[in-house]
């Protein structure tokens, strides 16, 4: 395929400019002339074409003088009246030579009004190299390659006749294609490019962006069209970079940048000619100005690789970076208070590790961070900060007092926190911290038990975010109001609201969620989805602590529902062990003492959760309904006039959810107490009642067998087509359930082989040993089963595992697992 003088001949281009009519002009939209210039030259020799190539920026116009020419070709420095005026100069001189005229940007609109207009636009992409083409160039240097080397060329360098030729010849010198050849290959082609940006030939802003696309690396689409949108020759010399193959598309990361190689040519080349500084301050300018735009993604898109850049930004905008995902953010916050001495990143990051208002937190907050945000917002206190930042540290001190369990200071902080901030802020970052303090004082009230000042506050930080433009910090206020609300409302309204609020939504604030997936399963009784829910830890989370209560009250009932007592039993005795020293207030202990009895209840210990009940003031009864609570508790220990003595003779509840159980626990009581007339009246009042809403859940709290009992109570019933098919729905509940009891515990694979070897050593050193693994992975497997069996020790996990028919009969002789099946 190559000629004896060594150059290549590509088919797919020589076909390509075959096709020219003699006298036509073409316009060849490229950035890299040594690329069209080779594959020109190329094409004009096998043809015995003479050429002659002219630069706009010639001070010499050609005339009668010029050689004869078959071929022109005239480069643009860029769209300027210089330009057009050099190729009509040319025109004249070579009327019917065939025009190939270069520009990285557009055709001159000057041309156009003189009535010069191109035939046809090639791309330089057409004139790269295709993986074929390098295998066949390298042959004729001598140097061998397959396909799949050629394409590794291509991505590394890309297919831009320039830059693949470059490294073509590097490889050849070398003897072999590596980076060093990629490397050499791309600064000898980067420095050509560079000389001619210098010289005039190509324009200053093909060059500032070239060297702004290798600074930043991989960006997002709108990132890069900001890059380029400072004037309309900019985005005219991108759509010409990516045509040519410099900027390359990663359609599986969303993302664009030059290919690997070319953008360390350019870092290179910035650091050698002390010009990084230069494009750093355009960069970081320009991420801070999209940030103030909102555009989040794109501004850190620009400077995410960029560790000092990165950190300006950071520091000029911190009050922005709860838009960030959590992590994303302590990460780059900790590197940047490790390497400076300014007080606003240590507030940032006090922000990250407390703050539960930032993108993507799940409300864990462990005693470390705490301790660590406690010593960071002493050190930025000490710091010259504006008054913004000072009203920021305040709000954080009050979720610090929070967190330690002193709800009612910290409402009382949050509450003079608010009232100082001025009722109009002024500056993006003055509403931005005044958002994120009603916010936090809306959680404050709620977890201080002041459900209607929570509702204020959150209302208010709902509104202020919408104006201010953070959508973020709306929908986590728009999300508490869900639960805030119905907790402001009478007891019986108050409930089912909050079950209207939950059952059948998503949620952008994990807790809620995670509580809204749980409450939608089990309204449904769909127990796939429930022992899915449960299967493993719940996320624990800490703030607000008004939502891990009901989360602990709600997946109780559902372990209940599943007949996993003591599995509820150990999640509320690992909760309390955590609030050691907390000021718990009517609505924790509340959600509490509800999580607590349906543990004990479904493990037998009906008589301790009747006593707890019994105890508990008359207060509770608003938050939970304690009436049905102690009234269960007496069925399951037999006494149904008990029962029926602490349901009182009138109804407690007038509709909803409530209602229907409550119609559900009488009808046992009636059962029990042999009264037949009166539970099948009471239980056909429940089953309509039930019918309208769907509400099956009700009927499974008794326990299978009362759930049981009231179906085969419904055969004697005359009840609509509707109704009697929704008790044919509870009847299939009723089988899952009993195949759900029978089955053994949502333990994950490893936790299951972690138990089994449990049986088989006498301490987690022998264990780890075992397993292979250290004594602190062991110890995390360990805490996990623990809690979700329901103990506290060894001993009692292996008994109750083997109660609950987790272990094989012959625990020591079975299989224990592989060190890569446990890790």
């Amino acid at each position: 395929m190559g000629e004896a003088t060594g150059r290549i001949e590509r088919p797919r281009i020589t076909a390509l400019l075959d096709r020219i009519p003699q006298g036509s002009i073409i316009f060849l939209r490229t950035q890299h002339r040594g690329g069209i210039a080779t594959a020109v030259r190329h094409w004009a020799d096998l043809r015995g074409l003479s050429v002659v190539w002219w630069s706009s920026t010639r001070d010499d116009v050609p005339g009668p003088g010029s050689p004869d020419a078959d071929v022109v070709v005239v480069r643009l420095a860029d769209v300027t009246c210089e330009d057009a005026d050099a190729v009509i100069a040319c025109r004249r001189r070579w009327p019917d030579a065939t025009f190939l005229v270069e520009s990285g940007v557009r055709w001159p609109p000057q041309l156009v009004e003189a009535g010069l207009k191109p035939q046809s636009v090639l791309h330089g992409r057409v004139f790269g190299f295709t993986p074929a083409e390098i295998v066949d160039r390298a042959g004729q240097l001598g140097l061998a390659l397959d396909t799949d080397e050629a394409q590794w060329l291509i991505d590394r360098a890309s297919s831009q006749v320039g830059f693949a030729d470059a490294v073509i010849q590097a490889a050849a010198a070398r003897g072999v294609l590596d980076e060093v050849a990629v490397r050499e290959g791309c600064d000898a082609a980067l420095a050509f490019f560079a000389e001619a940006a210098a010289s005039g030939v190509i324009g200053p802003d093909t060059w500032e962006l070239c060297a702004a696309i290798g600074r930043v690396g991989d960006v997002t689409p709108s990132a890069l069209h900001a890059l380029s949108s400072h004037s309309e020759l900019t985005a005219l010399v991108t759509e010409g970079l990516v045509a040519n193959g410099l900027i390359v598309e990663k359609p599986e990361l969303g993302l664009v940048g030059a290919p690997p190689g070319l953008r360390d040519s350019i870092v290179r080349m910035l650091a050698g000619n002390a010009a990084m500084g230069e494009v750093d301050e355009r960069i970081g300018a320009l991420a801070l100005q999209l940030l103030d735009q909102g555009r989040a993604d794109d501004a850190w898109s620009l400077v995410s690789d960029l560790l000092h850049v990165r950190t300006r930004v950071l520091t000029e905008r911190w009050w922005l970076l709860d838009g960030l995902p959590v992590g994303e953010t302590r990460e780059w916050l900790e590197h940047a208070t490790r390497t400076g001495a300014d007080p606003r990143p240590r507030l940032a990051l006090a922000r990250a590790l407390v703050d539960v208002t930032s993108v993507d937190h799940d409300g864990r907050i462990p005693p470390a961070d705490r301790a660590h945000a406690t010593l960071l917002l002493d050190e930025a206190a000490r710091g010259e900060l504006d008054a913004v930042a000072t009203v920021a540290i305040d709000v954080l001190r009050g979720v610090l007092l929070r967190l330690a369990g002193r709800f009612e200071e910290a409402m009382a902080h949050h509450e003079r926190v608010c009232t100082a901030i001025p009722p109009a802020p002024t500056t993006p970052a003055e509403r931005r911290i005044a958002c994120v303090a009603q916010v936090h004082a809306g959680i404050s009230a709620l977890d201080a038990s002041a459900p209607d000042v929570a509702a204020q506050h959150l209302t208010a930080a709902a509104s202020v975010a919408h104006q201010a433009g953070v959508p973020h910090l709306a929908v986590y206020a728009h999300e508490l109001l869900r639960v805030v609300t119905a907790k402001a409302e009478p007891h019986a309204t108050s409930y089912q609201t909050l079950v209207d609020n939950l059952v059948g939504g998503s949620a952008v604030n994990g807790p809620i969620d995670e509580l809204q997936r749980l409450w939608t399963a089990m309204y449904a009784l769909d127990i796939g989805a429930m022992q899915g829910e449960l299967g493993e830890p719940s996320a624990l989370v800490d703030d607000p602590l008004s939502i891990r209560m009901v989360l602990l009250a709600t997946r109780a009932a559902a372990h209940g529902v599943l007949q996993h007592g003591g599995v509820a039993l150990g999640e509320v005795e690992y909760t309390e062990s955590e609030m050691q020293g907390f000021r718990l207030t009517g609505l924790h202990q509340a959600m509490l003492a509800w999580a607590r009895s349906e543990g004990l209840i479904h493990t037998g210990r009906a008589a301790d959760a009747h006593e707890m009940l019994a105890a508990l003031p008359a207060a509770f009864d608003g938050p939970i309904p304690v009436a049905l609570l102690r009234a269960r508790a007496l069925l399951a220990l037999g006494d149904a006039d008990r029962a029926a003595e602490a349901l009182g003779p009138e109804p407690r509840h007038a509709s909803g959810v409530l209602r229907v159980w409550e119609h559900a626990i009488r009808a046992e009581v009636h059962r029990r107490r042999g009264e037949p007339e009166a539970f099948s009246r009471t239980l056909a009042a429940g089953f309509v009642s039930a019918a309208r809403s769907r509400a099956m859940l009700p009927f499974a709290l008794q326990g299978v067998d009362a759930l049981a009992a009231a179906i085969d109570g419904a055969a004697d019933l005359p009840l609509d087509v509707s109704t009697r098919h929704f008790v044919e729905q509870l009847a299939a509940v009723r089988d899952e359930l009993r195949r759900a009891g029978a089955a053994r515990l949502t333990l994950s694979e490893r936790e299951r082989r972690v138990l089994t070897a449990l049986v088989a050593t006498a301490s987690t050193r022998d264990l780890a040993e075992i397993l292979r693994l250290s004594p602190n992975t062991v110890k995390t497997h360990l805490k996990n089963i623990y809690r979700k069996l329901g103990v506290s020790s060894r001993a009692a996990a292996i008994v109750t595992a083997r109660r609950l028919s987790l272990l094989p009969d012959d625990p020591t002789g079975a299989r224990l697992a592989l060190p890569d099946e446990v890790g």
